[in-house]
């Protein structure tokens, strides 16, 4: 495993970080007080510019320790510590109890800039202002980034040390007839803002929603822009092979082997292609790539530790927490739909009537009923194998083995994070990723 001094706190506070975790290295596999510690520190930075012209800026930080036992239902968590209560631990000692007047040492710099991302805000509303060459418009933008290191070490488990960021922008305008676009962008690291780009692509994008009616309610086929199904695959297929939800008996797509789709549906999940990769798991077990879904077979799911464990199986790194404060559980991270070999117009072809989705804002899954819900903000008709007119936004309904079954179109125009965000599972978010190319499926309801 990769070890490497990480930006946060400096050299020397790293080394004895180092020093009171790799201690814990030697510990007994059974029994003992401890077997496995997880250290964080985290900032977070958010610059929000409203449609109503107010600016919000939330920079914040935190640190925390967490230490599990031999009863992995028990676990204790620590906020700011400092490497002494990492030795505490590893000594089997109770997680000291700090006076309100006790002095600390100082936290370290902030990493991430607060004054830079305002400025790609600001100049990305000047931007589109330019753009859309005068009259009213109403334009609001936002930054969010991160930046994590953790620190895992325990019975079996080498130190392992990662860092991991993220960061994205979104422009949304609207214009005076009520016509909107979104634009995001989720920047890899060193990655600026393309702001002529982004600004252009969104005034374009608005001027062809002027005049958008609401979509006829009622099952319709739909074809998933290159990009925005990836949501879709997230929900139906991701969220139904964590292992934990095919173990409580919740996921319609268990057993493995099982057919769910056509030949040419494969869906794999990598967290080394997020938008916020890792390459160790929180459980200091390396990430690696899995097959969800193998030409229209169910073929794995990802693992945590102690779900692998139960199966007989090895980890595939997808043990994760949202903070020092959770305990682990499996979690998709980059979830995709492999190619196929259609130009993005042959999925259109032939087809007399249906809606073209452009881009989906939110949704939600009850995987035991297989059952999902999505709101889609950008999308169109189609007639006769053509987009047509841009729709109002509304809802779909998907039901997972319908929609699968009939996923029978595939373009070889494979994207990723055209609608960025985070996924909330049971309270934890998580910045994931998504990707598809263009695909056609049946049996979507759109909700009156």
């Amino acid at each position: 495993m990769k070890r490497s001094e990480l930006a946060f706190g400096g050299a020397d506070r790293n080394r004895a970080w180092r020093e009171a975790l790799e201690s814990a290295a030697g510990l007994p596999a059974a029994p003992g007080p401890v077997r496995a510690l997880f250290q964080e520190e985290r900032e977070d930075l958010r610059v929000v510019a409203g449609l109503d012209g107010v600016f919000d800026v939330v920079h914040t930080r935190l640190a925390g320790l967490s230490a599990v036992g031999t009863d992995p239902s028990r676990e204790s968590f620590v906020s700011d510590p400092v490497p002494d209560d990492a030795a505490a631990v590893v000594l089997g000692l109770q997680l000291p109890q700090r006076g309100r007047g006790e002095a600390r040492e100082p936290g370290p710099a902030p990493a991430l800039d607060p004054s830079g991302a305002r400025e790609a805000v600001e100049v990305l509303l000047a931007q589109a202002r330019r753009a859309w060459g005068g009259g009213p418009l109403r334009a609001g933008a936002r930054w969010v980034s991160f930046l994590q290191s953790v620190r895992v070490v325990g019975a079996g488990i080498p130190l392992c040390e990662d860092e991991r960021r993220g960061a994205r922008i979104r422009l949304e305008i609207r214009g005076p007839m009520g016509q909107s676009a979104v634009v995001e962008k989720a920047l890899r690291p060193g990655e600026a803002v393309d702001a002529e780009r982004m600004c252009s692509a969104a005034v374009g994008r608005a001027r062809e929603r002027e005049g958008a009616v609401r979509a006829s309610p009622g099952e319709v086929v739909a074809v998933f822009a290159s990009g925005a199904g990836g949501v879709l695959l997230h929900e139906l297929i991701g969220h139904a092979l964590e292992a934990d939800t095919v173990e409580s008996g919740e996921s319609l797509l268990a057993p493995a082997g099982r057919r769910v789709g056509p030949p040419g549906l494969t869906v794999l999940d990598d967290p080394a292609l997020g938008r916020a990769p890792w390459r160790w798991d929180d459980e200091g077990v390396e990430a690696r790539r899995v097959c969800l879904v193998e030409e229209g077979r169910v073929a794995g799911l990802v693992h945590d530790r102690g779900t692998a464990g139960r199966a007989g199986v090895e980890p595939n790194g997808h043990g994760r927490r949202s903070s020092f404060q959770q305990r682990v559980r499996p979690r998709i991270g980059c979830t995709f739909l492999a190619p196929g070999r259609l130009d993005p117009a042959e999925v259109l072809e032939g087809l007399s009537r249906g809606i073209h989705v452009r881009r989906i804002e939110t949704a939600s899954v009850d995987t035991g009923r297989g059952l999902a819900t999505f709101r889609v903000t950008d999308g169109d008709s189609i007639v006769n194998g053509r987009v047509e007119t841009p729709l109002l936004p509304f809802l779909i309904e998907v039901p997972t083995l319908a929609a699968l079954s009939m996923l029978d179109r595939v373009a070889a125009d494979l994207a990723f994070d055209t609608c960025v965000g985070s996924c909330l599972r049971d309270g934890q978010p998580l910045a994931t990723s998504v990707g598809a190319p263009t695909f056609r499926t049946g049996l979507v309801r759109v909700v009156p």
